[in-house]
């Protein structure tokens, strides 16, 4: 099976600011390749910068999406 398909995940965890832009972001898991990794890193930046977080919020929001190669899924912390 090809390794984009293998069934590796990436977690990703960033911060947004009160505009929705990213400031702050690490993995939080590896797939075990460097190069997807690196794929799902950009892939994050691409799609900033991201709706605002809900006011009231004194540092803003951090997300952490997981890529396997199917949609990826955004989880709140």
């Amino acid at each position: 099976r090809d390794r984009y398909q293998s069934g590796g995940k990436v977690a990703i965890c960033f911060h947004v600011d009160e505009n929705g832009r990213v400031i702050a972001r690490e993995y939080c898991a590896k797939s075990g390749y460097p190069e997807i990794d690196q794929m799902a890193m950009q892939a994050l930046l691409n799609a900033a910068p991201f709706p605002p977080p809900p006011p009231g919020l004194e540092r803003g929001l951090i997300w952490v999406t997981t890529f396997d190669g199917r949609l990826p899924k955004l989880h709140f912390r």
